[in-house]
């Protein structure tokens, strides 16, 4: 008996390697690519600025509707009306 016999008689039986990216059924290739892009979607945040700027531009036009009621208001006209006057009457 030579060691390369000796090597064949005591070698580990050989592994079952997992079956090479193309011979997976398609199924599985599908889903795999489908959960990548939807993770990949859901950590994407690109709308993020556009939704941010529009929830700012929200709160800027209802800021101003109540400004605009505000002043509208008999009291606070008469009151900014009394303070230009004075401040005209003073210069």
């Amino acid at each position: 008996m030579n060691a390369r016999d000796l090597m064949k008689a005591h070698a580990l039986p050989p592994l079952n390697d997992p079956p090479c990216r193309d011979e997976r059924p398609r199924p599985v290739r599908w889903g795999r690519s489908r959960a990548r892009r939807f993770v990949a979607e859901l950590r994407d945040d690109s709308g993020a600025a556009t939704a941010e700027y529009a929830m700012v531009v929200l709160a800027a036009v209802g800021l101003g509707g109540l400004l605009a009621a505000i002043l509208k208001s008999g009291e606070v006209r008469s009151m900014l009306t009394d303070l230009i006057s004075r401040a005209l009457t003073a210069a």
